[in-house]
């Protein structure tokens, strides 16, 4: 049956938190030739409700890859109304298991996760970085340079979701 590996979840919710921190650090942000960033608030000052909000907001984005680089959550989810379903009951859950037990591991590797990744990484953040960069004007470089962490991030969370989950 389909369920969440909880020791997934907390490493993949922390990958993107600790990848950020290598990625916007003034050495990669040198090496891509941007504009320092203007840091008013230096790490030091950060409350612990900006962490808190941080690492919520990485949670929420490691469960909704489990949703875009699993299908069988999405197979699963097309028998959630069937009668007796819920209660591991009737032909519906019969149906389910017959069709997981024969095809529950495909496509659950590290490619397939990365694979995904690279598409919402495509179809989901270049989309809103391109409104971004004509909104405030950011620089092409710029667009590469965030969407290239987004990329990465997406890549490699979504390939330890896919492979261990």
């Amino acid at each position: 049956m389909l369920n969440f590996n909880y020791i997934v979840v907390i490493v993949t919710t922390i990958i993107p938190v600790l990848f950020a921190k290598i990625w916007f650090s003034e050495s990669t942000r040198s090496f891509f030739k941007l504009v320092p960033l203007n840091r008013k608030n230096d790490s030091s000052n950060k409350s612990i409700l900006f962490y808190v909000i941080l690492i919520l907001l990485s949670l929420f984005f490691s469960i909704s890859m489990h949703f875009q680089v699993i299908h069988q959550f999405h197979f699963k989810s097309m028998f959630l109304d069937e009668v007796g379903f819920n209660e591991s009951q009737g032909s519906a859950f019969k149906a389910f298991e017959y069709i997981m037990d024969s095809y529950g591991d495909k496509y659950r590797t590290y490619g397939h996760g990365m694979f995904h990744g690279l598409l919402n990484a495509i179809f989901i953040v270049l989309p809103i970085l391109f409104l971004f960069k004509i909104e405030f004007n950011f620089t092409k470089k710029a667009l590469l340079y965030y969407w290239l962490y987004f990329a990465l991030t997406m890549m490699i969370v979504g390939s330890i979701i896919c492979h261990f989950t």
